[in-house]
């Protein structure tokens, strides 16, 4: 699998048709089964498409949390003294 710019990546076979998403913020690419559909709308008058790629890109659930200061810096409230 090749994403614009960067060197390829394997992944394993038989995963059928999916596409990617790749965090900025760590550059892991996770996979995902959602496809738009409909990309023959997309298509310029008289174009037929045949496949597509979609990549998606931003931050997976772990980077964005630490960027929003969620997880292991997060102050819990004290309990209170028995």
């Amino acid at each position: 699998m090749e994403l614009p710019g960067e060197p390829p990546r394997y992944e394993p076979t038989g995963l059928g048709h999916h596409h990617h998403f790749r965090c900025d913020g760590c550059a892991r690419v996770f996979d995902f089964d959602a496809c738009p559909g409909g990309l023959d709308a997309l298509a310029p008058k008289g174009f037929v498409p045949e496949r597509h790629e979609l990549v998606l890109y931003g931050k997976c659930p772990e980077c964005a949390a630490h960027k929003r200061g969620v997880g292991s810096r997060v102050r819990r409230p004290r309990q209170a003294p028995r």
